[in-house]
């Protein structure tokens, strides 16, 4: 059996340069039939220009009927901005992921650190958003 591949949504408002982690999805398919919906549907994202990007993540174990997913994000912050992110492939057992997330920290130096979960083809940003000027 191959390595299972689940896929990030992210999407850009593009002059403001502001990105929205919008969910993990089983498909590359799904994931893009929600950028959609969010560029036609959703305030803030129908209303100004936005892209989107579709990555694909590895998960490393095996998939859970749970069907929730753990990431370990790292970034330092410059100026009020977030920058040298990093981010972890998927885990899907807790336990795992909080060690694998202590021995990161170890090895690699980041200001900031989270450990995340996220349920498979839910949307974390579920909100539109508005500029303020």
């Amino acid at each position: 059996m191959g390595m299972k591949i689940l896929y990030e949504l992210t999407i850009c408002d593009t002059k403001l340069e502001k990105y929205f982690f919008i969910g993990i999805y089983s498909s590359k398919e799904y994931a893009l039939s929600t950028a959609k919906t969010y560029c036609r549907n959703i305030q803030g994202f129908k209303d100004y220009p936005c892209t989107y990007s579709i990555m694909p993540k590895t998960v490393l174990e095996k998939l859970t009927s749970e069907k929730t997913v753990y990431r370990i994000v790292g970034w330092d912050t410059r100026n009020w901005e977030d920058v040298n992110i990093w981010k972890s492939d998927l885990y899907t057992n807790k336990k795992t992921a909080e060690a694998a997330y202590i021995e990161i920290q170890q090895n690699m130096k980041r200001q900031e650190w989270s450990l995340d979960s996220f349920k498979i083809n839910e949307s974390h940003w579920k909100d539109g958003f508005i500029r303020v000027t």
